[in-house]
């Protein structure tokens, strides 16, 4: 639905590199690791480690 209508080509998520529940989710999902990245806190107090991972969407999917 996603590549029908908004023409959505990849997806990208990340999450603390602690979260394992979250890394099986987006595994779950399709998803594979691409890198580790540092990222800040919203407010700015610190810094803290996080994969990114991501899903290519083809188009015998929709």
């Amino acid at each position: 639905m996603a590549l029908r209508h908004f023409s959505v080509r990849k997806i990208i998520g990340s999450f603390a590199v602690d979260n394992f529940r979250s890394r099986r989710v987006m595994e779950k999902l399709g998803m594979t690791f691409e890198r580790t990245e540092e990222s800040v806190k919203f407010d700015g107090s610190e810094t803290f480690k996080t994969n990114m991972f991501s899903k290519t969407l083809n188009d015998d999917k929709i």
